[in-house]
């Protein structure tokens, strides 16, 4: 699929579009990627990734739920990129390239980072606090802050109304300031501000092959999920490397 010098232009003026992305093949190799990082993990084979609730317990669910093993490998991560329609996007970037591995402050891999999401059904514990995510990269100092960096979050297994990204239209217009507080990982930024300020979330509809694509400024969150399937959603960021200056 192609994507459009429209959908470009939206998402530089809005800060954020819901758009069609992957074809239904490039869908089906994506889910076939996590197949394989699930087994890999905790060797479980789920053929249907909207049962992975049914067939992993707890305590598997808390293995998958350690970012070293939602990376998708190099070789398939690599492949995921080659989508045409993944390269489309990029295409309409120059200079942007997909984010490194990076594992909390302290550790990074030379290697395109693609990852993926598993949220249960009615499991509070499985999405995260609301955040934009120009304060992790100014958190961890990343090495493209002198540019908009995109996301790219991808439905792999949604129920649309049900679950998904909650993503705060009010919020490309307001200055979020955040504060961070010190947890066992790391420190990790918290808004400082009234959440009044910038008024109320709106579910994004998405249905499987569907992107939300948002720069790192757009205040959002996952939705807890509602339906009785997992959701599942693959995250890819294009950022562009500052230049350094050469020294005098």
């Amino acid at each position: 699929m192609t994507f459009s010098t429209t959908a470009l232009n939206e998402l530089h003026s809005r800060g954020y579009i819901h758009t069609p992305l992957l074809s239904s093949d490039e869908l089906e190799q994506l889910r076939e990627f996590i197949r394989q990082s699930i087994h890999d993990a905790i060797g479980v084979r789920i053929n249907d990734l909207g049962q992975y609730h049914a067939q992993v317990s707890d305590e598997q669910h808390r293995i998958m739920g350690t970012k070293h093993n939602r990376i998708l490998k190099a070789e398939n991560a690599d492949k995921v990129l080659a989508f045409s329609s993944i390269k489309s996007f990029q295409s309409q970037l120059p200079g942007y390239s997909p984010t490194a591995v990076v594992y909390g402050e302290l550790q990074k891999e030379l290697r395109p980072e693609v990852y993926f999401r598993v949220v249960r059904p009615g499991k509070a514990s499985d999405v995260g606090a609301a955040h934009c995510d120009r304060w992790f990269n100014e958190l961890y100092k990343a090495d493209f802050l002198g540019s908009i960096s995109y996301k790219m979050w991808i439905s792999v297994q949604t129920s649309s109304g049900l679950n998904g990204l909650y993503i705060y239209p009010g919020s490309t217009t307001h200055g979020l300031a955040y504060k961070a507080i010190a947890t066992p990982d790391g420190p990790r930024p918290t808004p400082d501000f009234d959440l009044s300020e910038i008024g109320a979330e709106e579910l994004m509809p998405a249905k499987p092959g569907d992107a939300i694509i948002f720069n790192d400024r757009v205040f959002h969150k996952g939705a807890v999920n509602a339906a009785d399937t997992t959701r599942v959603s693959v995250e890819i960021t294009m950022c562009k490397p500052d230049v350094k200056s050469a020294a005098h």
